[in-house]
């Protein structure tokens, strides 16, 4: 599933990508406690200067939000990590709590692919 990522916070992130969406592949959904996890490959890195982040682990922002609503098209606000290529290809990408966790933001994710 193709999905769009809006930058909410922070406002320096937002800055430094010119506030333009983050487009990227759904490459994985996890029914996780909290609303669940979805792991997104980036179509072009976040550079950070110190680092490129080619992939994100998402999770709902807001109790009640479910990341499975992108499947029906409904944009979920979420927050965002940043993970290595090598977290992404592990067993369970999801446990970020070993992340690197240098890059973190909020914003809104909604399919591009949703009827």
């Amino acid at each position: 599933m193709q999905v769009s990522i809006t930058i909410i916070e922070p406002w320096d992130l937002g800055e430094a990508t010119n506030w333009q969406p983050l487009h990227g592949q759904l490459i994985r959904l996890s029914n996780h406690e909290g609303g669940g996890r979805a792991l997104i490959k980036l179509d072009k890195a976040v550079d950070t200067g110190d680092a490129q982040w080619a992939y994100l682990i998402g999770a709902p922002r807001h109790i009640g939000d479910q990341i499975e609503a992108l499947r029906k098209g409904t944009s979920v606000m979420s927050t965002f990590m940043g993970i290595t290529s090598q977290q992404a290809m592990l067993e369970n990408p999801f446990d970020t709590a070993k992340g690197p966790g240098v890059l973190a933001f909020i914003g809104d994710l909604v399919s591009r692919d949703a009827p």
